[in-house]
């Protein structure tokens, strides 16, 4: 019997070790990734906040979508849930940069607050789920 125990002990031991080290190394990955999801939802909202300084779209206006570019591909890869939330901010950021090129900086009040809006839902639904799945 307590052969049959040191064979299933030294067959399932590295097992449950290697299984429990790769869930670890998961949650790790995920931990990080939603990590670099905000840190790029805050780059981005830079870069609106840059074409709100004045600055020309030409200058800006490519190098924005490359953070929004990243968000999506984080969320779609790590963190499908938040799909739709991400389209919102990137449908409220286009909306803005579409009224700065068109106002000149002048009334853009209402595609800024939807802009605001659409990045604040975002970032409070991901503190949410940080709060309750990276403690």
């Amino acid at each position: 019997m307590g052969g049959a125990i040191g064979v299933a002990g030294s067959f399932f031991g590295p097992w449950l070790v290697e299984s429990r080290k790769q869930k670890y190394e998961r949650q790790k990955k995920r931990s990080e990734k939603l990590e670099e999801l905000v840190a790029t939802v805050y780059e981005f909202d830079r870069l609106i906040s840059k074409l709100l300084q004045g600055r020309k779209i030409r200058e800006v206006g490519l190098v924005a979508m490359a953070p929004i570019a990243k968000i999506e591909a984080i969320a779609v890869t790590y963190f499908p849930d938040f799909e739709g939330r991400v389209l919102e901010l990137e449908s409220a950021a286009n909306r803005l940069e579409a009224a700065i090129s068109v106002a000149g900086q002048k009334r853009t009040d209402k595609a800024y607050d939807a802009y605001c809006d659409a990045r604040n839902a975002l970032l409070r639904e991901l503190k949410e789920f940080a709060a309750k799945h990276h403690k």
